[in-house]
């Protein structure tokens, strides 16, 4: 008989189910969210939610970048479970959608919580 072991998605944190709540919510109303990640303060417009293929949690965002020369935004993606304190949802939001933007990416294919544009918009 041979064993296989199955991975298992890891548990999230209740700091990181918290953090994809609050992305979670900015996404559908697409508000800009605040958060500190690898040791910067990110500003993001926030346009998926999913699941990689590992089981981890990540945020697919434009912006939130910084470089010497100053803001470098573009498509960037975060792993929830290393933003450092509280995700921050900001009252203004985005609009409309970047080019860009793919929700039918193979990156989604682990899972897709939310997608900004497949979503309405929260009252």
């Amino acid at each position: 008989m041979k064993w296989v072991t199955l991975d298992r998605p890891p548990a999230a944190t209740p700091a990181e189910a918290e953090a994809a709540r609050r992305l979670r919510a900015a996404v559908r109303g697409r508000h800009v969210v605040e958060f500190r990640y690898a040791g910067v303060e990110r500003r993001v417009e926030p346009y998926a939610v999913f699941r990689g293929p590992s089981g981890r949690l990540y945020l697919d965002g434009w912006g939130g970048g910084f470089s010497r020369a100053g803001s470098a935004d573009r498509w960037r993606r975060f792993r929830l479970d290393r933003v450092q304190g509280p995700v921050r949802v900001r009252r203004d939001t985005f609009e409309p959608l970047r080019e860009g933007f793919n929700p039918a990416a193979d990156a989604y294919a682990g899972g897709l919580s939310v997608a900004a544009g497949l979503t309405p918009a929260a009252p």
